[in-house]
């Protein structure tokens, strides 16, 4: 079995990635969360 990029996978991500500003992020605490609730959950 491969490992392949998947087809529409960069189109959100382009588009959110060309209006990000990283001034607007520096110094502000994330919380980064998955599908299924918060990373390491399970």
């Amino acid at each position: 079995m491969g490992f392949r990029q998947g087809a529409v996978e960069e189109v959100g991500l382009r588009a959110a990635m060309q209006q990000t500003n990283p001034e607007f992020w520096q110094g502000k605490r994330i919380l980064l969360t998955g599908h299924t609730g918060f990373k390491g959950s399970w």
